[in-house]
């Protein structure tokens, strides 16, 4: 009797090699990585001067004061942000007293996270585990990541928390993918006001899978963001739009932008272009393939979650890098 054939491992070995070429390609980038983080952690001083403001926004609210105050010709005080980060960092400014580092952990923890994250929902989209892992090798390997991966800053954990409200809505079947990633979206928009995209993009994907549960997930988002924060600026008599978006309205240039992205493409057009292709790719697949179901249920998919969440960061990212004083973190 004719023993059955054994499913081929060649495909699995391509891919294992595919993997480790590109590994092995990507070792200097993270062996720099791992270079910058560990430095900037015994950095005692700021390398960046968003870090003095925001410790010093740390240690007035560790003190007590209230940091978004109006400000006029008697005091100045820059809180460019939501609370989040600087609360997280109260705590441990009362036990050591000024200093940087319990922020720059906070930052690399969550960068490590995003790797993480990223590998998860590209091997749930893909369900190929080398494409997971390559992906998050690939966030640790680019130029504003290594830069910004262990700053004094909020956008990692933003992003951090963003990212993993559209993770778990794309791997949970029960209610709590409606209630979980609202939570993290609301952490994520209350650490940096910007970080929006996964957010948009969930929102968009659960109206496009159920009108009902979308809607659902509408009003907790309504719930949890805009009131609260139409609450506390009440509170603050102002104070909160004062800082967090009445500051920040700077004017839109276009040599700003054309410089911006002419810095991007310089030094990452292969990554760029490599992107759009697979981009363009998704996007032809979604609306070309599987013609006897509708677009609707086919955008539903977890792969339109991914094209959706990609457009949304992306016209971020685009609609930022033309203000003045945009920085490259905005490339994150």
């Amino acid at each position: 009797m004719q023993r059955p054939h054994s499913p081929s491992r060649l495909p699995l070995l391509v891919e294992a090699g595919f993997l480790l070429a590109a590994l092995i390609l990507l070792l200097p980038r993270l062996l720099l990585f791992a270079q910058t983080s560990a430095s900037l952690l015994a950095w005692p001083w700021q390398f960046d001067y968003d870090e003095g403001i925001n410790l010093n926004a740390t240690i007035q609210l560790a003190g007590g004061h209230n940091i978004y105050r109006h400000n006029g010709p008697d005091g100045f005080l820059s809180a460019p942000y939501p609370p989040v980060f600087y609360l997280l960092n109260a705590p441990l400014t009362w036990l050591t007293g000024p200093q940087l580092t319990s922020g720059r952990v906070i930052s690399l923890i969550a960068t490590l996270a995003i790797a993480i994250l990223l590998a998860l929902v590209v091997r749930r989209i893909t369900g190929a585990w080398t494409a997971g892992v390559l992906a998050g090798a690939l966030w640790l390997s680019l130029s504003p990541v290594i830069v910004w991966s262990t700053l004094y800053k909020q956008d990692m954990p933003a992003l951090a928390l963003g990212l993993g409200g559209l993770a778990w809505a794309l791997t949970h079947r029960d209610d709590k993918r409606l209630y979980v990633p609202a939570v993290l979206f609301a952490l994520a928009f209350y650490t940096k006001q910007s970080a929006v995209s996964a957010a948009a993009a969930t929102t968009l994907w659960f109206l496009l899978r159920d009108t009902r549960l979308g809607s659902r997930f509408v009003l907790i988002m309504l719930a949890l963001v805009p009131l609260p924060f139409l609450l506390g600026n009440l509170v603050l008599a102002g104070g909160l739009w004062e800082h967090l978006v009445g500051n920040h309205a700077l004017p839109w240039s276009l040599g700003q932008f054309s410089r911006y992205i002419g810095r991007l493409w310089g030094e990452h057009w292969a990554l760029l272009i490599g992107g759009g292709i697979a981009l363009a790719g998704m996007l032809v697949a979604l609306f070309t393939r599987g013609q006897d179901a509708p677009l609707r249920t086919r955008l539903a998919s977890p792969w339109g979650l991914a094209g959706l969440y990609a457009l949304m960061g992306g016209a971020s990212m685009l609609l930022q890098a033309g203000y003045e004083g945009a920085n490259y973190n905005h490339l994150l």
